[in-house]
């Protein structure tokens, strides 16, 4: 049976409130375990290790806001499980425009309640499969089409954010993000590749005017290619994976990717960048729970932790993080080659003590 192991005190569902879900202690420490999920035990798959599950009807604490539930996938197909896109709901440009002036946390709860709301494109409701072997077993698994977007269909933008932000929402979502091994599939077979687009003088953690920038040279590229909506796309954005190097780096996200045209990664694995980091190069790639492993439906978490079946997955064996913390590590200003930190920035990254200690006390913090 696998073992029900969690990352560092896993989520916290009492912090599901809170603009980050903040842990209410201090700074640095990580949540308490959540209440586990009841499941309902299914017959073991023939030969394999690990017992296909359903899971009850719980699902993190976040959940609840899907009030309106998506509708129910026909036979065969996987839906991304979140509300549907209401006709009023705020076009790409227009969230952008709106929350402009917010600052750091501001604008990840804003994503986070973009999404939860359901202003997801139309185009990236349908999951695309993707099947992984390890020679001996293989695994179905259904994935976003592209990276996770907000806005419509004919204006949208390829939406970065905090890793915290990526599991609240795949969390809420009952996804999970991607592996190294899952991302190089996933271009492997996607069906439309976009080219890896760089904004001249690198990156800017600081500047969201950058998402809109990159957002406009990779529609430019999809149009140029013929790639219509809804297909498989890869090549777009780097992501945020899952890897051990986590477990002695939990404050840093993990991103991999940018596959060129001949399939190598401009972006090897590395955890170089705190949490709080993002920039117009990383994008999420939510990936669906459950995946069928040699006829048998399996939750992905648990394939991912599992020594007999995460070799389908996984580059690194059994992975002893399958989630990412929902709190906060302190503010580290991190300098960008060839671009000069604003001194907004700076002073965001090194002061503000009001607001640290309300993030000590759980409330909203930069």
């Amino acid at each position: 049976m696998i073992a029900r192991r969690t990352f560092l005190g896993a989520l916290a569902a009492g912090c599901a409130g809170s603009a980050l879900g903040c842990a209410s202690g201090e700074i640095g420490r990580a949540p308490a375990p959540r209440t586990p999920t009841v499941t309902r035990e299914a017959p073991r798959p023939p030969g394999g290790a690990v017992a296909a599950r359903t899971p009850a009807a719980a699902a993190p604490a976040e959940a609840a806001q899907l009030a309106t539930p998506a509708p129910a996938a026909v036979p065969g197909e996987r839906r991304l499980r979140i509300r549907e896109r209401a006709a009023e709901a705020e076009t790409g440009s227009a969230f952008l425009e709106r929350t402009a002036g917010f600052d750091r946390v501001e604008f990840e709860q804003a994503v986070f309640d973009a999404v939860m709301g359901g202003n997801v494109p139309p185009f990236q409701r349908l999951l695309q499969e993707v099947t992984l072997r390890d020679g001996k077993r293989q695994a179905h698994l259904w994935v976003l089409c592209d990276y996770l977007a907000i806005g419509s269909d004919e204006d949208f933008v390829r939406m970065p954010m905090m890793a915290s932000t990526a599991q609240r929402i795949a969390s809420a979502c009952d996804c999970v993000l991607p592996t190294r091994r899952v991302v190089d599939e996933v271009w492997r077979q996607a069906k439309a590749r976009l080219p890896p687009s760089f904004i001249q003088g690198g990156p800017d953690n600081t500047r969201r005017d950058d998402y809109t920038t990159h957002q406009a040279t990779l529609e430019g590229h999809r149009r140029k290619r013929g790639i219509g909506l809804g297909m498989l796309t890869a090549g777009d954005k780097k992501d945020i994976v899952l890897t051990n190097r986590l477990l002695t780096k939990d404050d840093r996200v993990a991103i991999y990717g940018w596959h060129q045209d001949d399939g190598s990664p401009i972006q090897p694995l590395s955890t170089v960048h705190g949490r709080r980091y993002t920039d117009y190069s990383h994008g999420v790639r939510l990936v669906d729970q459950r995946v069928v492993v040699d006829d048998a439906e399996l939750r992905l978490e648990d394939v991912y932790r599992d020594p007999s079946y995460c070799d389908i997955v996984s580059d690194e064996g059994p992975l002893e993080v399958v989630s990412y913390p929902i709190w906060l590590p302190a503010p580290v200003l991190e300098p960008v080659p060839g671009r000069k930190a604003s001194a907004s920035a700076a002073r965001s990254a090194v002061g503000r003590p009001v607001l640290l200690a309300q993030e000590r006390s759980g409330r909203q913090a930069p």
